[in-house]
């Protein structure tokens, strides 16, 4: 059991790293409770309070890249505009006619690059997404389940590796996949 003294609580308020504490069953309190930024009931729950949900990145990325879009979209509007007004002057036309179409060349250039840059940021923030959804699927205890093994738990939900764990008269819950079941020990 740590002690938590006065100089690492002061270090805790400086810190610039968020604390979740979470000790596995909901009914225990422990000090780091009263000091961490957010307290969770089970390390589970910690876990889901510590990650993004993907469908959220997801929206905020489209969200990002739609607003981008539009505001591209704006200024080279108001850049065409600002150029066929210019374009549209008697002097301008005579002595500037080729340098006028030279910089709406180059604009639809600059717009193309701009679409391009986007789209590769997008594409490489949905990759980045499915490495990340990938991790999260392979490390869900649950997957493990699916294969064919179980978890077994005693009365109080503390998880049992041994046989020699298993309490005598006592039921343990085994969970599979797809439910759970209750068992005693016989020998």
């Amino acid at each position: 059991m740590a002690l938590a003294t006065a100089s690492s609580l002061n270090a805790h308020r400086s810190s610039k790293i968020p604390i979740i504490s979470s000790v596995g069953h909901e009914v225990d309190v422990t000090i780091a409770d009263f000091v961490s930024d957010l307290r969770a009931p089970t390390p589970t729950a910690a876990a889901e309070l510590a990650t993004p949900d993907m469908n959220e990145l997801l929206s905020a990325i489209t969200s990002s890249a739609s607003a981008i879009g539009y505001f591209m979209q704006r200024k080279l509007s108001e850049l065409r505009s600002e150029l066929a007004s210019h374009a549209s002057a008697y002097g301008l036309k005579r002595v500037l006619g080729q340098a006028l179409s030279e910089r709406q060349t180059n604009l639809g250039q600059y717009s193309n690059r701009m679409t391009s840059k986007v789209e590769h940021f997008l594409e490489l923030a949905h990759s980045r997404n499915e490495r990340f959804h990938s991790t999260l699927r392979a490390l869900n205890p649950y997957a493990v389940l699916e294969r064919g093994y179980a978890i077994v738990q005693d009365g109080e939900g503390k998880l049992i590796a041994k046989v020699a764990e298993v309490p005598e008269k006592e039921a343990v819950q085994v969970i599979f996949s797809d439910g759970k079941i209750s068992l005693r020990r016989t020998a």
